[in-house]
């Protein structure tokens, strides 16, 4: 599954698309859904952005069940993200309610800056 293109600070011109695989992005991590930052474009022109990104998924009344924090240089030729994000046995227990009407809903909240970028 893929969000439509999306921008998260118009200033800099960035696209970006996050990838969720429902049953992990591959067979080695089958059993837990996967999710991915994937930067589109940066009408900079440098071809990598500082992100510092948090996936977080809501419970039925909006508040954080899990979060995971991503701080990378990203570059515009692969995506970023967690291969096991989290279980989805924990997802499908019903006593967690962390599904709403069956429905994940992840939260993500992206920072971006261009130019020089710091390897910390």
């Amino acid at each position: 599954m893929e969000t439509p293109a999306f921008s998260s600070e118009p200033d800099y011109g960035m696209k970006w698309k996050i990838f969720l695989y429902p049953n992990g992005v591959n067979n080695k991590n089958k059993g837990f859904v996967s999710v991915y930052l994937h930067l589109l474009s940066n009408n900079n022109k440098e071809p990598q952005a500082q992100v510092r990104c948090t996936f977080s998924i809501l419970n039925s009344s909006n508040q954080v069940k899990q979060t995971r924090f991503l701080h990378c240089k990203m570059h515009k030729v692969r995506a970023y993200g967690y291969p096991r994000f989290v279980a989805r046995a924990d997802l499908e227990n019903r006593s967690n309610k962390d599904l709403t009407n069956g429905k994940l809903i992840l939260h993500c909240n992206i920072k971006a800056s261009t130019g020089q970028v710091d390897s910390n």
